[in-house]
Formats: structure tokens, sequence, C-alpha cells
């Protein structure tokens, strides 16, 4: 099938700005390539990010482009319908500004930070994954309406809406 991988690099003088997404499903990478086009234009448009609030800007830019993505499935995109009702990608991003790196992530993408220890590298864990087999990820989902199945001869929990 189609690569389903997209990343995102955005620089100017004063910001740097990464992306990693990993679709998944059918339409896994018209979802990726979807977020990957959206959603660096997003971020530096928030309010939040014009005032240095980096944080919050990248929780609601995440939060805007899920939106966005909902109001476009089943309409066209490209040459075909985009059908995010079964696929889905996740995505890690990274801002650096002022010295600051700000992280989020959706799903499993990890973030991993290589810091220098004396002579070695040690990697730093920046962000904790959104696994649906998890205790408190599982009934998160479940307190939001979802659901957590796991599919005969799949090897991963799947979140669907009940």
């Amino acid at each position: 099938g189609p690569n389903q991988d997209d990343f995102f690099v955005v620089h100017s003088d004063s910001v740097r700005i990464f992306g990693v997404l990993d679709g998944h499903g059918s339409e896994g990478h018209l979802v990726s390539q979807f977020v990957n086009e959206e959603l660096p234009g997003l971020l530096v448009r928030r309010p939040e990010f014009q005032r240095g609030n980096i944080e919050e800007s990248i929780v609601q830019a995440l939060l805007e482009v899920h939106e966005d993505l909902e109001g476009v499935t089943h309409m066209p995109y490209g040459k075909r319908l985009l059908d995010a009702s079964l696929s889905g990608t996740t995505c890690a991003v990274l801002v650096l500004k002022d010295s600051r790196l700000y992280v989020g992530s959706v799903g499993d993408s990890r973030v991993v930070l290589g810091r220098s220890r004396g002579s070695k590298i040690v990697a730093e864990e920046l962000v904790r994954d959104h696994k649906p087999d998890l205790a408190d990820e599982y009934e998160r989902i479940l307190s939001s309406g979802g659901d957590v199945r796991v599919i005969p001869g799949d090897i991963a929990s799947r979140i669907y809406v009940r």
C-alpha cells in the first residue's frame, strides 16, 4: 500500500517546527497527508502562538486539525474521497523557540531526546504514548464515549466510537 508516514519542517530566523506523522487504516496515507499540509499553518496562526504561549497553541492546533479532519471526512480530497472514519494518524510536533523546546503528541508517536551524559548519549522520553491498553488511557477513552477493541487477527487495540 501507499506510504503512510509523513513529516514537516518549518523554520524562520526565530522558530523551528518539526512534525512526524504515522498514518493507519486504509486511508491513513491521506489522513497523514492532510494533517501534514494543515497543521503547521494552523499552529503558527493561532493567537496563542502569536502571544508566545507555545504549549497552548500546540494543544489548540492539534484539536483544530482534528475538527477540520472530521469536517472533510467523506468529502473529495485530491482525486478521491477522504474517509477518516476508520483511518487516522499519530502526530508528534516539536517547536524550538528562544532556546526552549515545546513538544506535543497524539497517539503513539514517541518523542525521544538524546542528552549528553559524560561520554554517553542517553535517551530521554519527552512524551508518553497514548495507547488504549494503558489503564488511564482506556478509562479516558470510555469516559469520552469511545470503545476499545482488539479485532481477531490484529495485534493492537483499536478505538471506536460507541
